[in-house]
């Protein structure tokens, strides 16, 4: 009953202060409001008032597909970020060893753990919804993950204060829409974003911070190598899949401080072998050198399953691993995502640590002292 109590609660003030979402009145889900839309097709696939038409029909069940717009609110949390008005949202998982007790977790394992910064492609702009079903898959495909990784996933999504939305890209919407589309995530509100979920942990359940790893594919890969090129030294590991550095502003004019963030990351790039402009060879060149490695790297071919991966190695901690074989030669991440037998990526990121972590084990410091 208390629990169900939280959960009115929180669905309340979803629908008092946030846009973006609202609270479907039959079940436990939270809906994107993109669903109030309107233009010239798709308007039966979608209910106004519930997170799916199944749902608004009482029948006790979703719809399997693309025709259910919500998420499990155990899952879907808020954050208020510094000098924000508008909150930011992501997704949270954390090892079933840890269970929910009111508004805290309580673990039943006492290790610190690591946490993975998990960041979404430009789809989940227009179907915030399918961040759910990527960390839903993961979770369930990778056992790793499930019980050993936290998980934050923050959205960039369509009415989210860390997307940055393009003025020169469009996509067309669920309804048939010609939309603005999205180019990045804010790096700076990102950052908050991740440093607000840790801490709303609280003390019960203890973060690692010499572990906090980013994951992301597509524009999520070029927003982890932007975020790492500011913030590399506070992370243990960086794993972009088919993305690469935007180099915004003057970031060329920065170098020298974007060497000190880098110089230590370990860096493991997958990306689409014929995806070829997804990847620079002078990035990877380019921190070789700084890093005293050869300029040429070795370069290795592992099979897995129907995949091959050639891996260009300049030496352990900096890697380019291009993808053979894959039905799509860009959306190459799922493979290497939840198949850790054969990749082994967060049995890798778990043995990561930052050699210059955040000191925060402190709940009293805010995440505006942190930037």
């Amino acid at each position: 009953q208390h629990q169900h109590q939280q959960q009115q609660q929180q669905q309340r003030s979803l629908q008092q202060s946030d846009e973006a979402w609202f609270p479907c009145p039959g079940c436990d889900r939270i809906v994107t409001s993109q669903v109030l839309g309107t233009g010239p097709r798709n308007h039966h696939l979608y209910s106004r008032t519930h997170c799916c038409l199944e749902c608004e029909r009482g029948e006790g069940t979703h719809h399997p597909d693309w025709g259910c717009a919500g998420i499990p609110s155990t899952c879907f949390c808020r954050a208020m970020l510094p000098g924000v008005e508008q909150p930011a949202h992501y997704l949270l998982h954390v090892p079933e060893a840890c269970t929910p007790v009111g508004n805290a977790i309580q673990p039943t394992v006492q290790e610190a753990l690591p946490v993975v910064l998990f960041l979404h492609g430009s789809v989940t702009y227009v179907y915030p919804e399918t961040l759910w079903w990527d960390i839903r898959e993961l979770v369930a495909k990778n056992a790793v993950v499930q019980e050993r990784f936290i998980v934050v996933a923050p959205f960039a999504s369509a009415g989210e204060p860390l997307s940055l939305v393009s003025t020169t890209r469009t996509k067309v919407d669920r309804f048939g829409n010609t939309v603005a589309y999205v180019d990045d995530f804010d790096e700076d509100r990102l950052w908050s974003t991740l440093l607000v979920a840790c801490q709303a942990l609280g003390p019960r359940l203890r973060v690692d911070w010499s572990r906090l790893s980013v994951v992301g594919y597509s524009m999520g890969g070029q927003s982890a190598w932007n975020l790492i090129a500011r913030r590399g030294s506070r992370f243990s590991a960086a794993v972009p899949f088919a993305g690469c550095c935007a180099w915004h502003r003057d970031a060329w004019n920065l170098a020298a401080s974007i060497l000190r963030e880098l110089e230590r990351l370990p860096i493991r790039s997958y990306n689409g072998e014929h995806d070829t402009g997804t990847f620079a060879w002078r990035d990877f060149m380019w921190l070789a050198q700084h890093r005293a490695l050869s300029h040429e790297p070795e370069r290795e071919s592992q099979q897995h399953g129907n995949l091959e991966l050639i891996v260009h190695k300049w030496g352990d901690n900096l890697q380019l691993c291009l993808v053979r074989g894959n039905e799509s030669c860009h959306c190459c991440w799922d493979p290497v995502l939840h198949n850790e037998n054969w990749f082994g990526l967060f049995s890798w990121l778990e043995q990561q640590r930052c050699a210059t972590p955040l000191l925060l084990a402190s709940t009293a410091a805010s995440a505006a002292q942190m930037l």
